[in-house]
């Protein structure tokens, strides 16, 4: 009988040492909850980080075109997501009594793009070329829902740096003014706000690339710029390669190609904001860059 308790209390010790083990590496006591040291919390913290790694992987192929490389918005082809989606955009909603979390609002829109044309950013004054996609198998695109989610992940990770600051303002916008005289331009300069290497005075990226090849008659979204710098020129009997280039990129519904695709009801595909986001230098720099494209 003596050995039987001793077994029977032994077994009884040894499964509390088991169970504490447990406890002890599995992630289950408050501290490793606070602290991230349990296994679980380890496994779910690499798990994010994969996520998190596989959309950064996506965004830079499908939505860094429209938004930029690291969130900071392309004029005339997508909003700034960051740091505005948190310091200012899910804020207002939130004050307006949105119901959902700031992740089930990204997920929404990746997943179901804005097929409908945008008021909240027209009547703050931009203008997108296209509409955004939906992205979601579910409503016809290409990305599972376990990418939709990765893409997610990846966005809001951004948030961690952005303090609830609100968006500095640019001001200093030459807009759609063409009698404002320019500067000397930059053509390497312009090159690089072309290549979206450098950002506009804005902060934004420049659409140019993300819309127009310098591949002849390779179309993206508006017609290619190969050999633009000698052809501009030629299209308006009153106005020289430069001016040409300069109205067309703040004004482009002044004079559209009969015959070009790129338009709609009368008017450009080509947003009338652009000047919005760039400087004189800005705008001086690219106007010298499309020259060179002969």
């Amino acid at each position: 009988m003596s050995t039987r308790i001793f077994i029977g209390g032994l077994l009884f010790i040894l499964m509390f040492i088991a169970v504490g083990y447990v406890l002890l590496n599995e992630g289950l006591l408050d501290v490793q909850a606070q602290e991230g040291t349990g296994r679980m919390q380890v496994f779910k913290a690499a798990q994010d980080g994969l996520s998190i790694e596989t959309g950064a992987a996506i965004f830079e192929q499908s939505c860094a075109i429209c938004h930029g490389d690291k969130g900071e918005g392309v004029a005339g082809r997508g909003p700034q997501l960051n740091p505005y989606l948190f310091s200012t955009r899910f804020p207002e909603l939130k004050a307006a009594n949105y119901p959902n979390t700031l992740e089930n609002f990204v997920k929404l829109t990746v997943a179901g793009g804005r097929p409908i044309f945008s008021t909240y950013w027209a009547d703050k004054g931009e203008v997108f070329a296209e509409n955004m996609p939906t992205w979601a198998q579910r409503f016809g695109g290409p990305l599972r829902d376990d990418q939709v989610q990765d893409v997610t992940n990846y966005i809001l990770s951004w948030q961690a740096s952005v303090s609830a600051q609100p968006t500095v303002v640019f001001t200093n916008a030459i807009g759609a003014d063409l009698t404002v005289e320019l500067p000397s331009g930059d053509a390497a300069r312009g090159e690089q706000l072309f290549n979206k290497e450098v950002n506009l005075a804005s902060g934004k990226a420049a659409a140019c690339s993300a819309c127009h090849s310098l591949q002849p008659d390779v179309v993206v979204l508006g017609p290619s710029l190969a050999g633009i710098g000698a052809r501009a020129g030629n299209t308006q009997p009153d106005q020289d390669a430069a001016t040409y280039i300069r109205h067309s990129i703040q004004a482009p519904n002044e004079y559209l190609v009969p015959g070009e695709p790129f338009q709609t009801n009368g008017q450009s595909k080509m947003p009338a904001n652009l000047g919005n986001d760039m400087s004189a230098q800005d705008l001086a720099d690219l106007i010298a860059y499309l020259l060179t494209l002969k």
